[in-house]
Order: C-alpha cells, then structure tokens, then sequence
C-alpha cells in the first residue's frame, strides 16, 4: 500500500537504489528532509482505520483527520494512469533484497502468511486450554518455526508470569526494538510523541487526551 501522504511521482523519479535506500533505511539515519518511503503491508487487525475506497471517505471525517481529498485524489490518478511503470518500480524495490526482508521479518506481521498445518493447528487449540502454571512447561514443536516465537508473544501479552528468564530478555529486546528504533515499520517512541505535538498544536482543546496518550508512551520509556 503506497501512502497518498507522500507524492508518488518519486517512485519514477528516483533511481532502484535510491528508493531501496529510502525503504529500508530507519529515518533517524537518512539526511534531515528526506522522508522514508511510505510503502507499507497492510495488517487489518493492526489497521486503525482503512478505506477500500477512498471516495467513500465522507467529507467531514477527511476534515477532522486533515485529509486534502484534492490532493489525495491528485496522487491517486497518477498512480493509475502510471500502473505499469510503478508496479515494475516497486517490484525491482524488492528485487534481490529478500535476505534482507526475511531478516527483518516480524512474526506479527506474518501472521497470516500461508497456510497452517493440520497438526500446528491442534497444538493453537491445546494452547487455548491452559493457564499459565501449564504454559511455563508447556514447549510444543511447531512444524512452523515462526509459530514457537508466537508462542512467546502470546505468553508475554496474557500471561508474563509463564515466560521463563530467557523468553522474558527476549520479548524485553522486541519490545524495546519496537518502541526505540521503529524495528519493522513499528511508530518509534519519538515519533510518537511529535505526533502528540502536532495533534496537540492542531486541537489543543483536546489536551486531556494528549496527556493521557503522552502518559501511555511514557510506559515504555
């Protein structure tokens, strides 16, 4: 999903390495003006909100999320009258980069990916029945790998007393990669607070929501 904030007509503009640069590079380390590309996966049950169509978007909703529909509408025809030459853009944006993507993989994110064997599927359902003094013996071996790291992260966001120490240092190392660096196109925690700011300047009439979401991000500090 290419995101209508950002004009598309760099993705013609730039050179293949060029926008591999701007992909994958943490926008901490890109020069000061230069915005990350807004390539992203989109995850429904991450999603807060997403439009299949944009011109059902009703006008006073795009008004209160500052939506310029014009301009959106703008970005949004370019693409389509240039399907061919951005679809080979994005196309050679991943070409010989899938060690990288593979690494930089989260599980969350992959959720979904394929399909489920029979047998992984029974160990999910098992998994349903036990408390957490059961989980902290409970080791099942997944035929797909990504599935025991699951495991972890179910353990860790509905039972954290069943992790043992090294699942614990392991989820505080995701967590932290999360919240600090935006590891894996996560919103990192200084991000998240400017946006707070900008929300913050735009309707300040709002200010006891600003403090409590600044007092949600100061949790993981």
């Amino acid at each position: 999903m290419f995101n209508l904030d950002q004009d598309p007509a760099l993705l013609l503009e730039l050179e293949t390495e060029q926008l591999k640069t701007r992909m994958f590079t943490k926008q901490s380390e890109l020069p000061e003006g230069v915005e990350r590309l807004q390539i992203k996966e989109i995850i429904f049950n991450k999603s807060p909100m997403f439009v299949p169509n944009i011109h059902k978007l009703d006008p006073k909703i795009a008004e209160q999320l500052q939506i310029d529909m014009d301009v959106r509408l703008q970005r949004l025809a370019f693409i389509k009258n240039n399907q061919t030459e951005i679809s080979k853009a994005a196309q050679d944006l991943y070409r010989n980069n899938g060690e990288q993507k593979r690494t930089n993989a989260d599980v969350d994110q992959s959720l979904y990916e394929g399909f489920m064997d029979n047998a992984d599927k029974r160990i999910g359902e098992q998994i349903q029945t036990l408390n957490a003094e059961s989980l902290k013996t409970f080791h099942p071996k997944f035929k797909d790998e990504k599935l025991s790291e699951l495991l972890i992260y179910f353990k860790a966001r509905n039972y954290p007393e069943s992790l043992n120490e090294d699942e614990q240092e392991n989820w505080f190392e995701i967590v932290q990669a999360r919240v600090q660096t935006g590891t894996n196109g996560y919103l990192p925690i200084d991000e998240y607070f400017e946006r707070i700011n900008k929300m913050r300047e735009s309707h300040p009439e709002k200010e006891t929501l600003w403090r409590q979401l600044e007092k949600y991000g100061e949790s993981f500090s």
